[in-house]
């Protein structure tokens, strides 16, 4: 039931894709943004920290070129896709790296979960070398959508997510959103010794319905206007230690 169910999904994202390319050719969802900045951002000396890595599938994904990427969760996914060997079951708050030692941290998702932002930022800007990036792709609290979603009990978004998504419970944890609006990032890596060197908000067209992806479309031609742009459903973001 569960891979029909998934089977149906991934077919209706595969022809509404191809509707929105038709209308907007140039479109870039967040994460395929996010992971051309990861990949400009590394060489085959890279030592790279994917941070809240779940299965590892980014490890995996740019192990060819850069072999020294090592993800870290504080769960051990029960399908992780890399051997344990690039992998360590750590908290963020405590990263068994040397001081300046880490060109690039990443995290995908993971930003709006974080419960301590200011001592994971610090234990991320004691490992990384001076210049070195932070990389991260997370939700923006002030879109619509997600603040209503916010209203419903954990378990009722658990099965919403499950049956529109496929994805289980494992992947799915308490949101917490330190660090999830534009201006609440600038200042918060501000006071924590960064410089941001991008920061944008994307909106990521739904493509699980055909009604709902007319109604994204609408918002994203509405959020095209200045006024609206901080209301985008993603935010992408690189900055540097100081």
């Amino acid at each position: 039931m569960a891979n029909s169910l998934r089977e149906k999904a991934i077919d209706t994202e595969n022809r509404l894709k191809k509707k929105l390319y038709a209308r907007i050719p140039g479109y870039v969802f967040s994460n395929d943004l996010f992971e051309r900045l990861v990949k400009d951002s590394l060489n085959i000396n890279s030592v790279w920290i994917d941070a809240g890595c779940g299965n590892n599938s980014l490890v995996y994904e740019f192990s060819d070129i850069a072999p020294r990427g090592t993800g870290i969760d504080e769960v051990i996914h029960p399908e992780m896709l890399t051997p344990m060997d690039r992998f360590i079951n750590t908290t963020l708050e405590s990263i068994p790296f040397e001081d300046n030692s880490v060109d690039l941290i990443t995290a995908n998702m993971v930003v709006e979960h974080i419960v301590n932002i200011d001592s994971v930022l610090r234990e991320f800007r004691r490992i990384l070398r001076p210049g070195g990036k932070f990389i991260f792709r997370t939700t923006n609290k002030n879109y619509p959508t997600l603040f209503l979603g916010n209203l419903l009990p954990k378990r009722l978004k658990d099965k919403i997510i499950f049956r529109i998504f496929g994805v289980s419970s494992h992947d799915i944890f308490v949101t917490t959103y330190p660090a999830n609006t534009l201006s609440k990032i600038r200042k918060v890596f501000a006071s924590g010794g960064f410089n941001i060197d991008l920061l944008l908000a994307v909106e990521d067209l739904h493509m699980f319905n055909p009604l709902v992806f007319e109604i994204s479309y609408f918002l994203y031609r509405l959020q095209r206007m200045k006024m609206f742009s901080g209301l985008r459903n993603c935010i992408v973001c690189s900055v540097s230690k100081i």
